[in-house]
């Protein structure tokens, strides 16, 4: 199985190359890293893919992850570096519904694990379960895990003040974003859910308004489309409009050309050469001379009795 996956990768990185070749892809190496200053904390879920939720190309920003988009000394570190190495000035800590830290069960974990982590992670508490707890950091609540997570990094005196730091949670059922604006209404995740559709409806509300604004996008390339359909449409009417013309006029050319031979005829000519029988040539036709051979007989001769 394992060998299946690192044969996909593989393969596809192939198929990646061949786009290259193709010019169906680029890489743009040129340039500042990231191209917009912004970093963003979200989780390892798979499905939480930061650049087709934002419509984001290779290189536009910095994406950092971890199980359940949380702070730690490894994560710090990244983020350091990017403020002062690369000019960072935006942190977005980018949770999602429905994550799997929080449906994390301690007691099935605690068999899973090596005999030997427990052993570590027993030496620190005597209680094992807030070991693992406090370890593996799992969650209740999605709403109240990113609100903590933006404390956590505003109370780092390493990171400039003059770097904003603001929380989104993402909703893989819907696809969509909600801001920090949306968030500050709702104080829980059982909150949030408790009106979640009514948070739909107005998203889809603010959807067609947003729609609006970018119909020439959405129009405009099936109205060129459609309009190179339509002209070469009517081209072909033209052509084949010519193509009847160009036949009509030669029928009629032909007919009045026929039609001048004919009254340049008198009537009695014309009669007369309907008339007029039909001289049929008949071909001579040679017959070699052919010589006949009669062999001559010899009568016998009475007298001498032969």
């Amino acid at each position: 199985m394992v060998d299946m996956i690192i044969n996909k990768l593989v393969e596809g990185n192939k198929r990646y190359k061949w786009k290259l070749l193709d010019k169906k892809e680029t890489i743009d190496i040129e340039g500042r890293v990231p191209r917009y200053p912004v970093l963003i904390l979200t989780c390892m879920d798979s499905r939480i893919d930061v650049h087709r939720i934002f419509q984001l190309n290779s290189g536009d920003v910095f994406v950092l992850r971890n199980a359940g988009n949380q702070f730690s000394e490894d994560i710090l570190r990244s983020i350091l570096i990017s403020i002062y190495e690369y000019g960072v000035k935006q942190i977005i800590i980018l949770g999602h519904l429905d994550c799997e830290m929080k449906k994390v069960n301690l007691d099935e974990l605690r068999h899973n694990l090596p005999i030997e982590l427990l052993r570590e992670l027993g030496k620190k508490s005597v209680d094992l379960r807030f070991s693992l707890q406090r370890f593996f950091r799992i969650i209740s609540d999605e709403i109240i895990n990113i609100k903590n997570q933006v404390d956590r990094f505003k109370s780092i005196k390493a990171i400039s003040k003059n770097v904003k730091i603001i929380g989104m949670i993402y909703d893989p059922a819907s696809g969509w974003v909600y801001t920090e604006e949306d968030l500050n209404h709702f104080p829980s995740y059982e909150n949030f859910m408790a009106n979640y559709r009514e948070l739909l409806h107005k998203k889809q509300l603010d959807h067609v308004s947003f729609l609006e604004t970018i119909e020439s996008e959405i129009v405009g390339a099936e109205s060129v489309e459609l309009t190179k359909l339509n002209e070469l449409e009517a081209n072909k009417k033209i052509v084949k409009s010519e193509s009847i013309d160009e036949a009509l006029n030669k029928e009629i050319a032909e007919k009045s050309l026929l039609e001048s031979k004919i009254e340049r005829l008198d009537l009695p000519d014309l009669e007369k050469y309907m008339n007029m029988p039909l001289k049929i040539q008949i071909p001579k036709i040679h017959i070699p001379k052919i010589k006949v051979y009669v062999p001559s007989v010899i009568k016998p001769n009475k007298k001498n009795g032969k």
